[in-house]
């Protein structure tokens, strides 16, 4: 597998007062967030292009997503 589709555009209504901070796949977890862990495990299983689908703090994630 060479390309895949993340889906990051969620507006994390259920995350209560976090969701005026984080976009939901930015949101930290154990040290981590959603979007990284996914960006990982995607790399590790062999994707080399990767496009993500932005919209609810879409900068928020394209930043993240660059680091």
């Amino acid at each position: 597998m060479s390309r895949a589709l993340l889906l990051a555009a969620g507006k994390a209504t259920r995350l209560g007062a976090l969701r005026d901070r984080y976009a939901k796949a930015c949101v930290p977890i154990a040290g981590t967030t959603p979007l990284r862990f996914a960006i990982e495990a995607l790399a590790a299983a062999g994707v080399r292009e990767l496009v993500i689908n932005l919209h609810w703090q879409a900068e928020q994630v394209r930043a993240a997503a660059e680091q």
